[in-house]
């Protein structure tokens, strides 16, 4: 990989990261810590939280706690399981979502979108990172004994080339820098180095956080943690050598997935949020957002949440899809009026 010389110097932190949560969230609820629905019902509720208020704190708190005793315990109880169902339906009920606290500042610019095209997707397809080059798509899809790194050819979703993860593994966001593909993965705190051309794997990389999205600035990796968190790394080493909060109006948005470098700025995904945030990769403050709300409602109740952005700096067209989702759009992005 080509050397990059960076002159920042930053010293490292700890970051409180969010209870251990399953990002797959199709489990059924089959009973507390069996199959999964304790998990969801965590996942759901963190999904209404959006900036920081006394409230959300007290009941993030409660619920966590709740969570983690009741792992610790090792018991089923149908209690258990009643009180998280009420703290996750009854303290989100309360909770602005991340759209209307968007929706409620009317000086920034925000978009809806324009299908331009449908095009076939794997269902199949836990996409976490996603990007086009030269013709194709190139994604990365998660969840262990799942978790692969594939190129696709856009006009009829077939698979062109595929490598698979080992199945400790589970994939995470995907970019191209100096014509080498890089793969993060999740709780591994690894990330992969692979030919372009036939996938070949060039190296490894051991990661300080968790790996949940990626993309670049053509000198940095940047990527996400789930948390507000933005890390730039030197591509040579994978060395952090700047971190930035994203914020809006003053307060971190976390939860920040999937990233797409376009123009200038980062154009992110929030995990379980129907929004891409705008960036600005020097501040980290949202400088606008595109409202996604009604994309994929006919299958959504069988797939997941909206995650992945690819652009074609070439076309300048831009492309979403999501987790299991049966297609990708080609979209546009339409300005709206202020209010």
């Amino acid at each position: 990989m080509k050397k990059k010389i960076c002159d920042y110097s930053t010293k490292r932190d700890e970051h409180t990261h969010l209870p251990p949560v399953s990002r797959y969230t199709r489990y059924r609820m089959t009973g507390f810590g069996r199959g999964g629905g304790d998990r969801d019902c965590l996942a759901a509720w963190q999904a209404g939280l959006s900036g920081s208020t006394p409230m959300k704190k007290l009941g993030y708190r409660i619920l966590s706690s709740v969570f983690v005793l009741g792992k610790m315990s090792g018991r089923g109880g149908l209690g258990v399981l009643t009180l998280l169902i009420v703290l996750c339906f009854g303290i989100t009920a309360s909770a602005q979502t991340l759209p209307e606290r968007l929706s409620a500042l009317n000086d920034l610019p925000r978009f809806t979108y324009r299908v331009l095209a449908t095009l076939p997707h794997d269902p199949e397809a836990f996409t976490q990172g996603f990007l086009y080059h030269a013709g194709y798509f190139y994604e990365s899809t998660g969840l262990h004994g799942r978790s692969s790194l594939r190129r696709v050819k856009p006009t009829t979703g077939e698979i062109d080339r595929i490598f698979h993860l080992p199945d400790r593994y589970f994939g995470e966001g995907l970019t191209l820098i100096d014509s080498v593909l890089v793969q993060l993965t999740w709780r591994e705190k690894t990330a992969f180095v692979y030919d372009l051309a036939d996938f070949t794997r060039r190296g490894r990389f051991a990661l300080d956080f968790e790996g949940w999205g990626l993309t670049d600035d053509s000198t940095h990796l940047i990527a996400s943690d789930g948390s507000d968190r933005l890390y730039f790394m030197c591509p040579d080493a994978f060395t952090v050598v700047k971190k930035v909060s994203i914020t809006l109006e003053n307060l971190p948005v976390t939860r920040i997935n999937e990233l797409e470098y376009i123009d200038g700025a980062i154009y992110a995904n929030v995990w379980y949020e129907d929004v891409l945030l705008i960036i600005d990769p020097s501040t980290g403050q949202v400088t606008g957002w595109v409202d996604f709300r009604g994309l994929g409602n006919s299958f959504r109740m069988s797939a997941d949440v909206l995650n992945g952005i690819a652009y074609d700096p070439l076309t300048h067209r831009k492309f979403v899809t999501g987790k299991l989702w049966p297609y990708v759009y080609e979209i546009a992005l339409v300005p709206l009026p202020p209010g």
